[in-house]
């Protein structure tokens, strides 16, 4: 909600969670709280305090249950808790969520993985990267887009177009895996793999739709 050019936040019963005195608020609150802008400065509201982020200048919504979000500092990457404290500091060139404990980070033009001390687990190599599902798949990409494990393994070949599958970047749906199927294009059609890497019937269709959670 806003006044003017201030925002806060409610929650669905109508209560206000976060006043209304931010230039600019998240819009996802998470048990670690929620990034916001107030008085030109970038920080996380936690807990009902606006947790100041030093010389930020971008900040990202938490994803999931983690405990770091990433955000910028001069033209460079890093990771903030809920304190507002730079837990990783900044110094890779782009960066993406934390999930399964792992986030993808580019060096120059390059992406790879890190854990949450900030080691590179899965080395860079990968022209684009996304960030891990709940069951442990990442869609990257080479020419094309494939998937790997956790472990850096390629389970199904960078191959195929995906972005159709791309329903989580709207937040929907697990990235690319629904229910252990992810669909994927290449020049025979639409087809689906499951989680160990298998065409499901050996086939491939002229149009497919996404498998949809149903709980």
């Amino acid at each position: 909600m806003n006044n003017g050019e201030l925002w806060g936040m409610i929650d669905a019963t109508g209560k206000v969670i976060i006043p209304v005195e931010y230039e600019e608020v998240g819009n996802t609150y998470k048990d670690a709280g929620v990034y916001a802008k107030k008085n030109g400065t970038f920080g996380i509201v936690h807990n009902g305090s606006f947790n100041p982020i030093d010389n930020a200048t971008k900040v990202h919504n938490f994803y999931g249950d983690s405990k770091l979000t990433y955000a910028s500092r001069e033209k460079k990457t890093g990771f903030v808790n809920s304190n507002g404290e730079w837990v990783l500091e900044p110094k890779f060139d782009k960066a993406r969520a934390f999930s399964n404990g792992l986030a993808p980070v580019a060096e120059g033009k390059k992406w790879g993985y890190i854990n949450e001390k900030g080691e590179m687990v899965i080395e860079p190599q990968f022209r684009d990267a996304e960030v891990f599902s709940a069951s442990g798949f990442a869609p990257v990409k080479d020419k094309a887009w494939g998937f790997i494990n956790t472990s850096g393994e390629v389970i199904i070949p960078m191959e195929y177009g995906i972005s159709g599958n791309f329903a989580f970047l709207k937040g929907s749906e697990e990235k690319g895996f629904v229910n252990g199927v992810a669909r994927v294009k290449s020049k025979k059609g639409w087809g689906f793999f499951n989680e160990k890497g298998e065409l499901l019937g050996d086939k491939w269709f002229q149009n497919a739709e996404p498998f949809v959670s149903v709980k």
